[in-house]
């Protein structure tokens, strides 16, 4: 997973019937709805793929049974969301697109825009930069007609995250500082703290990066998401590697690779590994890897969700061992 990704997880508002209410059937399955993708995403934040996408695809079925859109939609995109977290970048672009189609159709800017932004993902991770570029404009231009706080805030940090890929650290401060005003909820403070402290490291400033790493550490951990939270342990990792202290570095590395193993996030539990190798050396530590080299080793994952190939285009981070950070379910 990378810190792109925006899933949209709305749960849906609950509606029960108590004594002395008239019954609300069609009420009482969007609740079934928002329970089954409720599920979903705590199943999807835990890296269990499979059952994550059998609850996304129940919350989805029920929504179509009762002809709720924009229900739908959302289930497609959470279902992309989990071809993409197992590298089928072609499933993940048909089902964003299914997600975008809908929202379009019934004008729905907020949600296209986060449709919009995960396809951005998708194509920068089958190594198109340049259409991944086009469409986050595409999705800046939704958000802003959607007057979405949250949503604008996510894609300014997606645009941000991919101007520090390329090196424009310029473009990258420009785009945080357009989003700071409009930062509220803890749900962004996260993105925001994780570029700035990316930003920060680029520029040299390992202390502002660790500020910076440990407030977007609290505000993921906050929300419980998981993925964004082993991103900023990599991001501490690197900063304290940064300052000589290798190991306080090998601390926050190897935090990171049991998130990651537990996540089954094999490609970047391997990048914490060789963090660990790069640290421990430099350091002169002494340190055993064996109880992290052996994550790395099968099993690692269930049939329906087997690991990445070892080939292939990969997002790039500041450094090698810091990955782009998932965004998570968005509630």
């Amino acid at each position: 997973m990378c810190r792109n990704l925006l899933v949209i997880c709305c749960l849906l508002a609950l509606t029960a019937a108590g004594c002395g209410k008239r019954p609300d059937p069609f009420g009482h399955q969007v609740s079934r709805a928002g329970d089954a993708s409720l599920r979903g995403q705590e199943l999807l934040s835990e890296g269990e793929l499979r059952r994550a996408e059998k609850a996304f695809e129940r919350s989805l079925a029920i929504n179509r049974g009762i002809d709720h859109p924009g229900g739908a939609a959302e289930q497609l995109n959470n279902l992309a969301a989990v071809a993409l977290t197992r590298g089928d970048l072609a499933a993940a672009t048909d089902l964003f697109q299914q997600a975008l189609a809908i929202n379009r159709d019934l004008g729905d800017a907020g949600a296209a825009a986060i449709n919009l932004a995960n396809l951005a993902t998708v194509a920068y991770r089958a190594g198109d930069p340049a259409g991944a570029g086009r469409l986050l404009e595409e999705a800046r231009t939704m958000a802003g007609r959607s007057g979405s706080v949250r949503v604008m805030v996510q894609v300014l940090c997606q645009m941000a995250g991919m101007a520090l890929d390329r090196g424009d650290l310029g473009a990258a401060a420009q785009l945080l500082e357009e989003a700071r005003p409009a930062m509220r909820g803890v749900q962004v403070r996260g993105s925001w703290n994780y570029q700035q402290g990316r930003l920060a490291l680029a520029r040299g400033d390992s202390a502002g990066a660790l500020a910076f790493f440990r407030e977007a550490l609290r505000n993921d951990r906050a929300i419980l998401n998981r993925t964004a939270m082993a991103a900023d342990l990599m991001g501490l990792g690197n900063a304290w590697e940064a300052q000589g202290d290798f190991s306080q570095a090998f601390f926050y590395f190897s935090r990171a690779c049991q998130l990651y193993a537990t996540l089954r996030s094999r490609d970047q539990a391997r990048l914490s590994v060789e963090a660990l190798r790069r640290v421990n050396a430099a350091g002169g530590l002494g340190r055993s890897l064996q109880p992290y080299e052996q994550l790395l080793e099968p099993p690692w994952s269930d049939p329906a969700c087997p690991p990445p190939p070892e080939a292939g285009p990969r997002e790039k981070g500041p450094t090698p061992s810091t990955p782009p950070k998932p965004a998570g379910p968005e509630l």
